[in-house]
């Protein structure tokens, strides 16, 4: 008698949640369940309250997608070590970049010598109210990240140049991101508006201009691309690394 996963994952995106059991070789794009995540935080975790006794007993990771999760690249500082203190130094950095960081927890991406070091930011009060959900359902919380952050570490040996850009696509959404001497360097989301090249032209244009950088070479996109749309502007090569999110299960929402 086969015996049900013990591991699930909750994806939060900005239109949907998706649930799946997990087990060690769950494939990346295996299958989810789909549902509205409705308007709003509160909506958000009424929703979340309903899925949560199905998991009962089970260990969780939460990927949190946008708006739920964002990031910043932030700036080096050679007298930094403790993670404590480069989370005070986030906090500094994104108030003179005008990036929300107040009441937020802050998760930091590794640290690399001489270069901007990723952080991924939420809101403190939706990490707290995941925390005590699980807790009040016997559901063991296991980890909370980005789906950036999740997405960047998953394909981490797949990226063919320390420089190559990334561009991440998620339900209407382009997580972009520039990289120099394999460090993230400017990273932002941009709405796709027309089609998913036009979004990633777009992006890697703001963020160039932001960091007062050229454009680069190589591009490696993730998520659900059509071949057409494989071909991005300004000459750069793109070069697709594989899906992101789970496909929709037959019968949840699309």
């Amino acid at each position: 008698m086969s015996r049900s996963p013990s591991n699930a994952c909750l994806w939060l995106l900005h239109d949907a949640i998706g649930v799946r059991p997990e087990t060690r070789g769950t494939a990346i794009d295996a299958p989810a369940t789909y549902q509205p995540a409705g308007s709003g935080q509160d909506a958000l975790l009424g929703a979340i309250d309903n899925l949560l006794p199905t998991l009962r007993g089970k260990s969780l990771c939460v990927r949190l997608g946008y708006p739920w999760a964002w990031h910043a690249a932030v700036p080096w500082q050679p007298r930094l070590f403790a993670d404590d203190a480069w989370r005070g130094w986030t906090h500094a950095s994104c108030e003179a970049t005008g990036i929300e960081h107040e009441a937020c927890r802050i998760a930091l991406g590794p640290l690399q010598y001489g270069q901007p070091r990723l952080a991924a930011l939420a809101d403190a009060g939706l990490v707290d109210a995941l925390v005590a959900r699980a807790a009040a359902h016997q559901v063991r919380l296991r980890s909370v990240t980005s789906t950036f952050a999740h997405a960047l570490h998953h394909y981490r040996n797949g990226l063919p140049g320390a420089d190559t850009a990334v561009a991440l696509r998620e339900r209407g959404v382009m997580h972009c991101a520039l990289r120099k001497d394999g460090a993230v360097i400017a990273i932002g989301t941009f709405a796709e508006t027309t089609n998913a090249g036009s979004a990633v032209d777009t992006g890697m244009a703001s963020l160039a201009l932001t960091a007062g950088t050229g454009l680069p070479d190589q591009i490696a996109l993730i998520g659900a691309f059509a071949a057409s749309e494989l071909a991005v502007g300004h000459g750069a090569t793109a070069i697709w690394l594989g899906p992101h999110l789970p496909v929709a299960q037959t019968g949840s929402l699309p």
